[in-house]
């Protein structure tokens, strides 16, 4: 479990902040501006790591404008239904953001000396964006049709023959000497007798 923890939550820290770039970044190349939406994130200049996660966990003053907040969400929502999909571990959806948060805090006051001011509920995004992902895709994935491997194949063409359909529990024992063999061969590697 401390492996997908790990995953999830460096995959949360990784996607939420590009995501937000990019979208604000877009914004200003394709002029959204125009049609009233005002991103102020990126206005052309570089941007610094410090800066993305101020705004990330609402700790800059512009982030709180309707279409800055709305953007943040969005970033928080897309990171963590990647790494919820990706991990696929519900109790890892309620602890991650735990971690993540505590990684973000620690870069504002061990590496950069930030003083912190969070806002609630504002600052708390992560937790609740994360938990709804990991609910939506219990609920997904509960009323989502479990498909079989030779479904998955086909479904990428390729076709197999009714008698190449079959189920195979493996490691598997000879029933000659007892050798456990770890895949499904026709002939057993100790003995050489036929399973």
């Amino acid at each position: 479990m401390i492996g997908k923890l790990l995953r999830s939550t460096f995959v949360a820290l990784i996607v939420a902040p590009m995501t937000l770039v990019i979208i604000h970044v877009l914004a200003f190349w394709l002029e959204w501006f125009q049609y009233g939406i005002h991103l102020t994130l990126y206005n052309g200049s570089s941007l610094t790591i410090y800066t993305v996660v101020t705004w990330l966990l609402f700790m800059a003053t512009p982030a709180f404008k309707f279409h800055n907040f709305i953007s943040i969400i969005a970033a928080w929502l897309f990171a963590w239904y990647i790494a919820a999909d990706w991990v696929k571990d519900r109790r890892v959806d309620l602890i991650s953001p735990f971690l993540a948060m505590g990684v973000l805090l620690l870069y504002l006051a061990a590496w950069r000396h930030a003083s912190i001011i969070l806002y609630f509920p504002e600052s708390f995004t992560l937790f609740f964006a994360a938990w709804i992902m990991g609910v939506l895709l219990s609920v997904r994935d509960k009323f989502r049709k479990k498909k079989t491997f030779f479904e998955l194949l086909e479904e990428r063409g390729f076709k197999l023959k009714a008698e190449e359909k079959y189920g195979v529990q493996i490691p598997v024992k000879c029933k000659h000497c007892g050798a456990i063999i770890h895949s499904y061969p026709k002939y057993c590697w100790n003995c050489g007798r036929e399973l």
